[in-house]
């Protein structure tokens, strides 16, 4: 089921996708343990789907609990800095900008420090991840960073 619901992230089916991640993550949750790697997974991808979705306050709420989790288990994993990236996008979209600054320039960091660990399908996120940072500035009115960090990432 958490191989659909991907699929249904993938082809922006979000409600679709999200209603399946629920339902993994209560049968992981019980199965697996609340710590699990692949509960985890699970909890990240349902935080990004309601994102995806603009539900940016229940993202937050998701996410924040995988950001625990993670930080309980001691993973230093490229997911849990993936986590932490949508979580600076949940804070961007209620915007709360001064928020989600110092969330999302270490989460674009530790994602960086770990390329090489982030699997071919997934390194777009390391993209992603920048690009949020440069629109949180353009977002929060300040053109001098976004102008900083679009010239560090290459797109002058």
């Amino acid at each position: 089921m958490h191989e659909l619901a991907l699929l249904y992230l993938m082809r922006h089916r979000y409600a679709q996708a999200e209603a399946l991640f629920t339902d993994v993550l209560k049968s992981r949750r019980r199965i697996l343990g609340e710590d699990h790697p692949r509960t985890l997974s699970t909890l990240a991808s349902l935080g990004r789907v309601q994102v995806e979705q603009q539900k940016y306050s229940e993202a937050e709420v998701t996410l924040r609990d995988a950001l625990s989790l993670y930080e309980k288990t001691g993973a230093d994993i490229w997911e849990r800095f993936y986590s932490q990236a949508l979580l600076g996008a949940s804070l961007m979209g209620q915007k709360r900008y001064p928020e989600a600054e110092p969330i999302l320039i270490p989460a674009y960091s530790g994602m960086m420090q770990r390329a090489a660990t982030i699997p071919r399908a997934n390194r777009q996120t390391i993209v992603l991840s920048g690009e949020r940072i440069v629109a949180l500035y353009q977002a929060w009115n300040k053109p001098g960073k976004a102008a900083e960090w679009r010239a560090r990432l290459g797109n002058p």
